[in-house]
């Protein structure tokens, strides 16, 4: 309330047929831009601009930018601008009527009422009780998926991991094939240890007292 009453009093004294503050003070940063710019025309009110290694196609007669920024904000763009400035057009007539400053009084010339406290509202007594509409259950059983959004892919089902125990991965076959050498160094260092105790209880002399 307050700041539609603020701006509305601070835009009485700007000129209608004017444009806004703030876009006079972007058209000024946005002419600085323009050094970087090379206009060539091709006839009256069509241009290919040149920045850098980029062309732009532009036509001031549709006002119209390849690079989008003038059709988008209603603000001509810096290709725009130099185009302009080759055809000694002012930039301030082709900005949209959006930002003039007839358009920014028109757009605060309504206010906010001032209301009361809610301890000054007026007592209204036998009012209808309004109740929320009752709801009634579809036929059928109810659906509990998501209602999906237009080219939104369907849930499909989930992959079921199946196990073959005929044919095993390199992996499986390489830990097995280590587990069963290691059993049978086990049981050949085992059968070794075995013989030598063998052999050197046979070699121990007897006693014959």
């Amino acid at each position: 309330m307050v700041r539609i009453a603020t701006r509305h009093e601070a835009a009485m004294t700007w000129k209608d047929d004017e444009l806004c503050p703030k876009i006079k003070k972007l058209l000024k940063s946005i002419s600085k831009d323009t050094i970087c710019c090379k206009a060539y025309m091709s006839r009256p009110g069509e241009y290919e601009i040149h920045e850098g290694k980029s062309h732009f196609p532009l036509s001031l007669n549709n006002k119209l930018c390849s690079c989008g920024a003038w059709q988008i904000s209603g603000i001509p763009c810096r290709h725009a601008m130099r185009a302009m400035v080759h055809a000694k057009i002012d930039p301030h007539s082709v900005v949209s009527t959006w930002y003039s400053v007839r358009t920014y009084k028109y757009s605060y010339s309504f206010s906010i009422n001032p209301i009361p406290d809610k301890n000054q509202w007026p007592a209204y007594d036998n009012l209808p009780t309004v109740m929320p509409p009752t709801i009634k259950r579809g036929i059928g059983r109810p659906c509990r998926n998501r209602r999906r959004e237009e080219g939104e892919d369907e849930k499909g089902k989930k992959a079921k991991t199946v196990k073959c125990t005929k044919y095993q991965s390199n992996a499986a076959k390489a830990v097995k094939a280590s587990q069963k050498k290691a059993a049978q160094d086990q049981a050949k260092k085992a059968k070794t240890s075995q013989s030598t105790e063998v052999s050197v209880s046979q070699s121990q002399p007897q006693n014959t007292s």
